[in-house]
């Protein structure tokens, strides 16, 4: 079960099983999602969690607490939180001694370090800047004088 118990903060709790979150946002939260016991002491395990959203959480944009394992969580971006993009105090036989697997996460934080993936920082920061030339473009053209932008033609 995906629960929201603070729908105006975006806050995601996953338990107890096989749940699959898809393409979620979670924005200016406590914690963006919290894999953990519940309030019916229930933990969360053998779940997957893959291409959510976190940013801005007060704390940790991704947190396993030590009784989660065997969750997958896999292509989310998590960015400009609190305390941590990811943390996992689970341990196990999963990614970097955690008891979860943690594949290709756009994060740059983490606890235990390893959560958090360059190749896919990279993947998804040139996905996102498809499309976007104007950007690129305005920024090469910083530092220039006003002579060397007039000579330039414009691109046809």
């Amino acid at each position: 079960m995906l629960f929201n118990p603070h729908p105006d903060v975006g806050e995601f709790l996953v338990r107890p099983f096989y749940v699959t979150a898809i393409r979620n946002s979670a924005r200016d939260d406590d914690h963006g999602f919290y894999f953990g016991v519940g309030s019916v002491g229930v933990t969360a395990n053998a779940n997957t969690v893959r291409n959510n959203i976190v940013s801005s959480s007060l704390n940790d944009g991704f947190l396993a607490d030590p009784s989660s394992g065997g969750n997958t969580i896999l292509h989310n971006s998590s960015q400009l939180n609190g305390n941590l993009d990811a943390q996992d105090l689970s341990t196990g036989a999963g990614t970097a001694g955690t008891d979860n697997s943690w594949e290709a996460d756009n994060c740059t934080t983490s606890s235990p370090s390893g959560l958090c993936h360059t190749v896919a920082t990279t993947r998804i920061a040139a996905e996102h800047s498809k499309g976007h030339r104007h950007s690129r473009h305005a920024s090469q053209g910083a530092g220039q004088s006003a002579s060397t932008k007039a000579r330039k033609s414009p691109r046809r």
